[in-house]
């Protein structure tokens, strides 16, 4: 049996690393010796279907018959249209081959994406390594159509009607997972990742998950419901394995961390550093990852920095305490947030802190005040986004309960009421609505003229032409002349 593994983006060349999730699963469905695994990323090319149209005709020449070849791809909020567009090529190619998706967005809207998604057999909802091998295993014993009931953590179509299947139990040791096939991944295509800190012209990263959930459940973030709110580790001992394997064999010698916080378990988080010290480690691995300002001190931080870390990443979200305690259920202080700050200056550690404006029940006065905040604080590195709605968010849920997006909202569907961000450039549609609620389009525009007050003025609009039309050409002309208003009295210091 052949299992094809597909990772498609939704934009071109942008932060591309290799796709750790598929390199799970094919490690773990190579380990239990139920099929040969290739992957395919169609990431690097401008025209993503029409690459895939010659792999399919690669495998077609092979002589597999359709049953003899399965299909996954991997679905988040932002590529689901271009994952609609691939199974379908690939069921015009392997009528009969099995087709399923698994990751993010199917997890969290399995019963819309199936609806919308005729050319996806199953969906995968959670961890995909055991179920894509229970999958197989049926597949070769002739028997997934009278046991696919049995399959937990699956969304499958039984004629018309949709059956989503009990959630499969978390895998708990995580040190049992091979590592992510990186020979499948053809991780030598991907470029080296920029370990904040350090030169790049000296270090050459590549990324590494050494945990997987989050306990935490802040408004805008999915991964509570995606795992649960329980969150699994990896060993310590286990992350240094790995990274012994990428330094001796792929020559890496940055880690970028892509755990949601690295920093969770402190103890963890001691053992790890003083292994990385103790096996030298320190002296030859850069890395980076995210933390919590709850969840560190100037005691941990300095060890961490002991250890190689050279960066770390912050969510501050907000400066105003009532939205952070009410609204976001962030679970810090600013005064931890100063804390964190004045450490890592201490250390000369490199701090990225992440804002975001638009919460629920957010004024413009306190959005502000937090770009007032933002510009105030000594950091090496400051991203602002704005509240964006995505599936299995409680910010999701208020967004429906005010009606802000309808009741039945589906995923597959265009709702011309509604602003949308994020652009999938290979099917040509934005992908992601935006939240708004106590500000309108005229506090935004005023807002980005505070972000904006010091950028020039023709280079802002070279970069927002293409999102004029005449359909909205009288709108953009009246928050563009609200921007240009705001930007001159914001660098002059008048406005408030």
């Amino acid at each position: 049996m052949k299992l094809i593994l597909i990772n498609i983006t939704s934009t071109l060349n942008k932060n591309l690393m290799p796709h750790l999730g598929l390199g799970y699963v094919a490690s773990y469905v190579v380990y239990q010796k139920l099929a040969d695994v290739d992957i395919i990323d169609l990431s690097f090319y401008e025209n993503p279907f029409e690459m895939l149209i010659r792999e399919l005709d690669k495998i077609k020449n092979k002589g597999l018959k359709d049953e003899e070849v399965v299909f996954g791809i991997s679905m988040n909020t932002h590529n689901r249209y271009s994952v609609k567009k691939a199974s379908e090529i690939i069921k015009s190619k392997f009528k009969n081959s099995l087709v399923f998706s698994g990751g993010p967005h199917i997890t969290l809207e399995p019963m819309d994406t199936l609806k919308n998604c005729r050319a996806i057999d199953i969906g995968i909802i959670g961890e995909g390594e055991l179920t894509v091998c229970e999958l197989l295993k049926e597949l070769k014993n002739n028997s997934l159509k009278d046991n696919i009931d049995n399959i937990l953590g699956i969304v499958y179509r039984d004629g018309e009607n949709i059956i989503v299947n009990p959630r499969r139990s978390r895998i708990k040791d995580l040190d049992k997972i091979p590592f992510p096939d990186r020979d499948a991944l053809n991780v030598k295509k991907f470029p080296p990742l920029h370990i904040p800190g350090t030169n790049p012209k000296e270090v050459k990263g590549t990324n590494m998950i050494g945990s997987r959930g989050c306990p935490y459940k802040c408004v805008f973030c999915s991964v509570a419901d995606q795992w649960g709110r329980q969150t699994t580790f990896r060993s310590p001992e286990n992350i240094i394995e790995e990274i012994e394997l990428v330094y001796n064999k792929y020559g890496y010698n940055g880690i970028y961390f892509f755990d949601d916080t690295f920093t969770l378990s402190k103890k963890r988080t001691v053992d790890f550093c003083n292994l990385m010290i103790d096996k030298n480690l320190n002296e030859k691995i850069s890395w980076f990852c995210e933390i919590r300002a709850n969840t560190v001190d100037y005691i941990l931080l300095k060890l961490m920095k002991e250890a190689g870390c050279t960066g770390v990443a912050m969510g501050v979200e907000s400066s105003n305490q009532w939205l952070l305690d009410n609204v976001i259920k962030k679970g810090i202080t600013i005064e931890q947030v100063k804390n964190v700050i004045k450490w890592c200056n201490d250390l000369n550690i490199h701090l990225k802190c992440f804002f975001s404006i638009g919460h629920p029940g957010e004024t413009f006065n306190m959005a502000l005040e937090t770009l007032k905040f933002r510009d105030g604080i000594r950091c090496s590195e400051k991203a602002i986004s704005f509240m964006k709605i995505y599936p299995g968010t409680p910010l999701y849920n208020i967004a429906k309960e005010r009606e802000i997006i309808p009741k039945d909202f589906s995923w597959f569907k265009h709702y011309d009421n509604l602003e949308w961000q994020s652009y999938d450039i290979n099917v040509g549609k934005y992908t992601v609505p935006v939240f708004r609620d106590k500000m309108d389009e005229k506090d935004y525009a005023k807002l980005m003229a505070y972000l904006n007050k010091n950028n020039s003025l023709i280079k802002i609009i070279g970069e927002n032409i293409n999102r004029i039309n005449s359909r909205n050409f009288i709108r953009y002309l009246v928050l563009g002349s609200i921007f240009i208003k705001n930007k001159i009295l914001f660098k002059l210091n008048i406005t408030k």
